[in-house]
């Protein structure tokens, strides 16, 4: 075992020696190449992050430039568009094809013993109409009577059934007649007639009759629905103070309309349908125009 003194000379020359030197530079070198490699290490990161901060503010400053972009477009052209709609819708409803029914012409000289009818249809538009197609029909009852109308009465009076009902019902066996319209123009539709004796005896018993049918036609401008247009006569034959016939027509109170108006009809047809099957029944009307 060394002693004390030979501990210290031996430490001495240890130290003399260039070991320790060298022993304590590898190991600054370990040191300092550590230190350097964290350097470059996170000088690369911040490099990656301020690319990525750029890169981001790039997206959000171009999506928010046209998010302005696209907000200004809306504020000058919306307008703009909406008017073009109105000035095309207003354009269409001044130019469109409009048809109805004009008149109702009656006539005992066609054939003997006959009344005949014929209905006027009119185009009171500044255009032809497009694949237009006509039905007509007539319903004359002795017992349709409306002044006063009978007890249990349910269909509204004055008042036909509705003609696109009728039309769907018997398409099959008496399909629509394809007809042309010009602009301001009229076209007559024979409808039919019934023997004159048949008349006399609705006249005694104050009943009334309807000639009625419907138009469906396109009005030729793009984007727009095909068109409808209801109309109805109802039809008084009379007896004057020597016993002679004499036939009176007037309009329907439903069934003369066009497009959105025939919806507005129909319900009001029904709700007055339901109001004369409530009073029949002696229950209290539901709400609406009893007309």
């Amino acid at each position: 075992m060394l002693s004390r003194r030979e501990i210290s000379k031996l430490s001495k020359q240890i130290h003399r020696s260039n070991a320790f030197e060298r022993y304590r530079d590898s190991i600054g070198a370990l040191v300092d190449e550590y230190r350097s490699f964290r350097t470059d290490q996170a000088k690369a990161d911040r490099g990656r992050f301020i690319r990525d901060c750029l890169t981001l503010f790039g997206l959000f400053t171009a999506a928010g430039i046209s998010a302005f972009q696209l907000h200004e477009m809306i504020r000058v052209y919306a307008p703009i568009k909406a008017q073009a709609e109105f000035t095309q819708e207003s354009y269409v409803a001044v130019q469109r094809p409009f048809v109805d029914g004009k008149s109702l012409v009656i006539s005992d000289s066609v054939f003997s013993g006959y009344h005949f009818f014929q209905v006027h249809l009119e185009n009171t538009g500044n255009t032809r109409t497009q694949n237009a197609e006509v039905f007509t029909h007539f319903e004359f009852r002795e017992d349709e009577v409306n002044d006063p109308p009978p007890a249990g009465r349910v269909r509204p009076a004055h008042s036909s059934l509705d003609p696109e009902l009728v039309f769907n019902s018997i398409k099959d066996n008496f399909p629509a007649q394809p007809i042309s319209l010009a602009a301001k123009g009229i076209v007559p539709i024979n409808v039919g007639g019934i023997p004159t004796g048949a008349m006399i005896k609705m006249a005694k018993n104050r009943a009334e009759g309807y000639v009625y049918g419907l138009v469906r036609y396109n009005d030729g401008f793009a984007g727009t629905p095909r068109r409808i247009s209801k109309f109805c006569y109802a039809v008084v034959p009379l007896l004057d103070a020597d016993g002679k016939l004499d036939v009176k027509y007037g309009l329907c109170w439903h069934w003369n309309c066009a497009d959105e108006e025939c919806e507005n009809d129909k319900s009001r047809y029904f709700l007055r349908m339901a109001q004369n099957r409530a009073r029949g029944q002696g229950l209290p009307p539901p709400p609406g125009d009893s007309k």
